[in-house]
């Protein structure tokens, strides 16, 4: 336990005893919740990897090695969406968050397996996960043989259904970001607007 919380510890076991049953009621309630955020994208990463592998049995090579490309699922693309714009109101904080996004796949491309597994998903899925230094993600991914697939970025906190809306801010930032990082050839932003669609 870190200071602060033995601190916090012995200012609690101070309280009254009515006090502390109720503080002790909204932890365990803090962690049952938690362990329900979890469960949901649990449930949200295995069916994204069924659908990254179709049909196909799959397995990681006997002898992993890195990885020559990387590629977003179409749902861990919208979880970067929502993700930026949830920082966007802080100055600076949404290129951070896709500058740490950038350097943990750069990890994962190198040294693919050298995360830990999701031990709760299907053994032979091989989903991984990389967690992000500063904020409260993680990127789940599993490797298609030479290629890392981006499944998810799991928030720490929130279940997929409570993302939030994207900003045409941040998807624009996200679709640029994405061609920048040689994750797609063509951002579909600048082909809609090269046809003169709205977007």
């Amino acid at each position: 336990m870190t200071d602060q919380g033995e601190l916090l510890l012995q200012q609690a076991l101070e309280l009254p005893r009515q006090e502390r049953a109720e503080l002790a009621a909204k932890l365990v309630n803090s962690i049952n919740a938690l362990a329900d955020v979890e469960g949901a994208w649990l449930s949200t990463i295995e069916a994204r990897a069924r659908r990254a592998v179709g049909s196909a049995i799959h397995a990681e090579p006997l002898f992993p090695t890195s990885a020559s490309t990387v590629s977003f699922d179409m749902d861990a693309e919208v979880d970067l969406e929502c993700a930026a714009t949830a920082y966007e109101r802080q100055p600076g904080q949404a290129s951070s968050l896709l500058d740490e996004v950038r350097i943990a796949l750069k990890r994962v491309r190198r040294k693919p397996y050298g995360f830990g597994l999701i031990t709760a998903l299907p053994a032979t899925m091989r989903v991984r996960r990389v967690f992000l230094k500063q904020f409260p993600y993680a990127i789940a991914f599993m490797q298609v043989g030479d290629e890392i697939k981006v499944l998810a970025l799991i928030h720490s906190l929130r279940p997929p259904s409570e993302q939030g809306e994207i900003s045409i801010t941040a998807l624009v930032r996200v679709e640029d970001w994405l061609t920048e990082q040689g994750l797609r050839t063509l951002s579909v932003l600048t082909t809609a607007g090269m046809l003169g669609l709205p977007v």
